[in-house]
């Protein structure tokens, strides 16, 4: 798909060129052409023209097979050298490709005896002695320059590691390369080979980079001295940093960052502040409303935060459209909670992606405790609440990974989803002033050893000194999925991945649990619905669905008249509670490459954020009246 990068307008869908997925493309010098790389077996080339202007009207202009070998690159040459227009690379290959009518057709790099055949990562055109050369990224960290469709030229260990990106600007005057020993280096022609003018190692740069091996590189602003100019560079840690070369001594600035490995699962909303009115801007039913994108804005910063399988728990403004703090928790966690009071962040450790157990279970089912404060912001006035680095709790009694866990309505208890088939319920404890502990009601507690180490840490933190574990229910015969807690915090309803709905009764004396049956629970107000099945949300399941297609739901917590849908398909939709007929109206939304893993209401129901497993993004919608 072409895209306006300006406005981000859909542009055209090129269909027909390849059979299965797209490895590479490229745009032509002119920005009228672009070349595409196919994932089937001879990872053809496809060669697109817009003869419409603003691709408006492209076609399939050539088209030929490739290398069976894996293809990592393509780039546009820029003069007819050989008669080559394009150049394709990777596993133990390049291939120089001529286009002559409708056909394309590659003819094989000659690595001679001055480069090593190996993997070749990325390419780049640059002027040398008054001609376009190709240059190359190896996978041990040389660079290749290329005389026709010979390598001529070898930059030994240009980069300790894979050089993972090259980039030169308009003139060809200049080259950045970026690898995977985390260093941006620039190159200037000297000769017939490369000078090295600048590095940057973003390690030593940027302060708290979580993955900071360079994915990408582009130059900001034409320009052809090391003295002035920006220019961005894409890391693996899903972050993108702007260089200004007029203050090369500073650290660069963050454009934006996110999650960046395996997928992203856990969301919670941040809860008003008490007292707080929020009037909603929807009407009374789906036929009225609209899913789009959401603008930024000013005012209260509605937060929300997510938990990844990259080990971060981050904190995001809808308003700012920003990340507002990070937090390392060394591990795979997939759900978060904020205490209703929005002073405690609780999160769920453990996931899994399939790939062994080696190393991957210590902390799976662990719950762990952040507390939340307001702190003054470069010593302005104005303060953020930023999440303290020092866990207030951590606890570990669930024997596999945790897949929801939700505070009570009160905040006194909480409950914990494992795919061990239980729940765990906890209740807070607080230290007081004569040595003891007491619950969250006030009542005395007795004596637990291991306690003190527990107090002493969380008194720096707000003084939350424990949770502990209460009951444990466990009448699940598969992992508990989805769970939410009675307006009254008196009752549990759960779901696990076999299908199940089960209720369950809460003592609010001694925390234990009896399961109950549906009939005993038809009047029962709950302070949630995130359970993708029961009465009030037997609509929203397409047809032919397995039961496993939808991934989250939510009603909306203000006016709970709406419910939305995370699913398998890549949309978010959004029906009318309770949603109980076959074929409901629904408002959809797409963006999504593959499954949307969890999605929210705000606060205020003008907002609704989804998450996405496999790209790992955050999406935020705005919803409104049609009128």
């Amino acid at each position: 798909r072409v895209w306006d990068a300006g406005s981000g307008a859909h542009l055209a869908t090129l269909k027909g060129g390849h059979t299965r997925g797209v490895l590479a493309v490229a745009f032509g010098p002119d920005g009228a052409s672009l070349a595409s790389v196919g994932q089937d077996k001879d990872h053809s080339l496809a060669v697109w023209h817009d003869s419409g202007g603003a691709w408006s009207g492209p076609q399939l202009a050539a088209s030929g097979k490739g290398s069976t070998n894996k293809v990592l690159f393509v780039e546009w040459l820029h003069s007819d050298e050989g008669g080559f227009q394009l150049a394709t690379g990777g596993v133990k290959h390049l291939s120089f490709w001529s286009l002559q009518g409708r056909s394309a057709r590659p003819k094989a790099g000659l690595f001679g005896k001055v480069g090593k055949i190996q993997p070749l990562v990325s390419a780049a055109s640059i002027s040398l002695e008054g001609s376009w050369k190709l240059v190359t990224g190896t996978a041990t960290g040389d660079l290749y320059i290329w005389s026709g469709r010979e390598c001529s030229i070898s930059i030994p260990s240009a980069h300790s590691g894979a050089i993972n990106t090259v980039c030169s600007n308009t003139q060809g005057r200049l080259l950045l390369s970026g690898g995977k020993d985390s260093h941006v280096k620039m190159w200037k022609p000297a000769g017939n080979t490369l000078e090295l003018i600048l590095n940057f190692d973003l390690k030593t740069l940027v302060e708290g980079a979580l993955n900071p091996i360079i994915r990408a590189v582009d130059f900001l602003s034409d320009h052809d001295s090391a003295e002035e100019g920006k220019f961005l560079v894409g890391t693996q840690g899903s972050e993108i940093y702007e260089f200004d070369l007029a203050r090369a001594e500073s650290a660069p600035e963050q454009l934006m960052t996110g999650h960046f490995k395996d997928e992203l699962w856990g969301l919670a909303i941040h809860p008003p502040e008490a007292g707080a009115i929020l009037p909603s801007s929807l009407d009374d039913t789906i036929d009225s409303v609209l899913l789009g994108a959401a603008e930024g804005g000013s005012g209260d910063p509605q937060l929300f935060a997510t938990a990844g399988d990259d080990g971060t728990v981050r904190l995001w403004s809808m308003i700012e459209r920003r990340q507002v703090d990070v937090v390392e928790v060394g591990g795979m966690s997939r759900t978060v909670d904020f205490s209703p009071d929005g002073a405690l962040l609780a999160v769920g450790r453990g996931g899994d992606m399939g790939r062994g157990t080696k190393g991957r279970y210590e902390h799976d089912g662990a719950l762990e405790i952040y507390h939340l404060a307001d702190v003054s912001i470069d010593g302005k006035e104005e303060v953020e609440t930023r999440i303290h680095k020092t866990k207030a709790f951590y606890t570990k009694d669930a024997k596999r990974w945790a897949s929801q866990v939700r505070f009570s309505p009160d905040g006194r208890r909480l409950a914990l989803a494992s795919h061990d088939r239980s729940v765990y319920l906890y209740e807070q404890r607080r230290a007081v002033s004569g040595g003891g502990d007491i619950d969250a009601a006030g009542d005395p507690l007795p004596a637990a050893e291991g306690r003190e180490e527990e107090k002493e840490r969380a008194a720096a933190v707000g003084g939350v000194a424990a949770f502990e574990l209460r009951s444990r229910f466990k009448k699940h015969n598969a992992a508990v999925a989805h769970l939410d807690w009675s307006a009254g915090g008196n009752q549990l309803q759960s779901t696990c991945i076999g299908y199940e709905l089960l209720f369950a009764d809460v003592d609010v004396y001694n925390l234990g649990t009896k399961q109950i049956s549906a009939t005993q629970t038809r009047d029962t107000a709950w302070a949630s619905w995130t359970l993708p099945l029961g009465w009030p949300v037997q609509g929203i399941w397409p047809k032919y669905a397995d039961g496993s297609d939808i991934n989250a739901v939510h009603r909306s917590p203000l006016t709970q008249r709406f419910i939305a849908t995370a699913d398998d398909f890549g949309k978010v939709k959004v029906f009318n509670f309770p949603c109980t007929s076959k074929g409901a109206k629904f408002v959809e939304a797409s963006g999504h490459s593959s499954h949307v893993t969890n999605v929210r209401f705000s606060n205020d129901e003008r907002r609704l954020i989804s998450l996405g497993g496999n790209d790992k993004s955050i999406f935020q919608w705005k919803l409104r009246s049609k009128a």
